[in-house]
């Protein structure tokens, strides 16, 4: 059973680790995992069968996946098998993960001018819509999407452009975050929550931080390596061309 869960990238099976505590899995935070490995398949599927060479079909099935996402935060889906369940998950998370990797692919692909009006035009939409059940995450992903690569692509601060810049600590830090805020409560349960916020984020970071340069950095370099070859390491005719002044 265990190899079974390894393979469909179950998040761990023990739910009742913090036990008489509100969220009392082990981790819940790993639940995207799964979610995001998919979207490396999907995107290999894509990639296959050529939708990824055009980008307006890309539109137009993110739209379409759009309106399906409003329509289901009004509307009960239809139950899903089990074994469906297991394999591509819930059909609302399935559906509100899958416009966010659409929507990002758009962009990647698409490829759009980023604006400071657009962006701000973007922001004032997004504020009305997050109050509204059914349009909070749609707008969420496409507006908010646009503002977030805004201020990632068009912001030039040298401060801004620190962060996360050499060291690239974040996905350590989400992950670790929930079990070291969950272990202070246990230990601590009359901690004050702001306290515990402070805490949790100050060693999330150093967690992140050393997860970083003893497990994922060390990781990618091996497999680089392996995927490096002779006409790889070889500068191409572009890439001397463009060093040419």
């Amino acid at each position: 059973m265990a190899l079974v869960h390894m393979v469909l990238l179950s998040g761990p099976q023990w739910g009742d680790a913090f036990t008489g505590s509100p969220y009392n899995a082990l981790n819940g935070a790993m639940w995207t995992i799964r979610f995001e490995f998919r979207c490396y398949l999907l995107t290999y599927l894509l990639g296959m069968i050529g939708i990824l060479k055009r980008p307006r079909l890309m539109l137009w099935l993110t739209g379409i996946l759009a309106i399906t996402h409003i329509w289901a935060q009004l509307h009960p889906l239809p139950a899903m098998p089990k074994l469906l369940i297991a394999l591509l998950g819930k059909p609302d998370d399935l559906i509100r993960l899958t416009l966010a990797y659409m929507a990002g692919s758009c962009f990647r692909l698409l490829s759009p001018v980023f604006n400071r009006r657009v962006a701000l035009v973007a922001a004032l939409l997004l504020v009305p819509a997050m109050f509204s059940h059914a349009l909070a995450e749609t707008a969420l992903v496409l507006l908010g999407g646009y503002g977030l690569l805004y201020l990632a692509l068009c912001i030039k601060d040298p401060l801004f452009l620190r962060i996360n810049a050499r060291d690239d600590i974040s996905y350590g830090v989400y992950l670790y975050a929930w079990p070291i805020g969950k272990l202070l409560f246990w230990y601590a349960p009359g901690m004050n929550v702001w306290l515990n916020a402070a805490l949790t984020a100050c060693l999330a970071l150093a967690a992140g931080w050393i997860s970083w340069k003893l497990v994922e950095q060390p990781a990618m370099r091996l497999g680089g390596k392996r995927s490096a070859t002779p006409e790889s390491k070889a500068p191409s005719q572009n890439s001397v061309l463009r060093t040419l002044p």
